[in-house]
């Protein structure tokens, strides 16, 4: 039986789950747990399951996820499986929002250029977010 809770997808380096980790508190917490939250570097939420295919896992979490949000942290590091995941995202059929959260004023991924990002340093940007996402056709 399919969940009736909208999904977010939190795709990050594992080097930044403490990042991930915040904002999935916070998504928990602003929603009261009307929004389950799949990030796989935390045990406690929904993740990938032990001993089964990790691309299988993550493409079907992907496809029904409604919001999927880049954690961006550093141009230096290797984000082919971040692009992979919002590549999967973005595939048609069901709409999915891939929101960037550029940690770093200098650090803007190339693919996203021309994206609106939230800017994590900026309060006006991210509550601009949090407005969103309160919307009830956000997801």
């Amino acid at each position: 039986m399919p969940d009736p809770k909208p999904l977010l997808f939190i795709s990050h380096k594992h080097d930044d789950s403490e990042i991930a980790s915040t904002v999935a508190k916070y998504v928990r917490r602003l929603t009261a747990g009307a929004v389950d939250v799949y990030q796989s570097s935390d045990p406690l939420l929904k993740g990938p399951r032990v001993g089964e295919n990790l691309t299988k896992e993550l493409r079907e979490a992907l496809w029904r996820a409604g919001v999927v949000i880049l954690v961006f942290t550093s141009a230096d590091k290797d984000w082919s499986w971040c692009m992979w995941e919002c590549g999967m995202a973005d595939l048609p059929g069901p709409e999915t929002k891939i929101i960037v959260l550029q940690c770093l004023p200098t650090e803007v991924p190339s693919v996203f250029a021309d994206a609106v990002r939230v800017q994590a340093w900026g309060a006006e940007s991210v509550s601009g977010l949090v407005y969103r996402f309160l919307e009830p056709d956000f997801f």
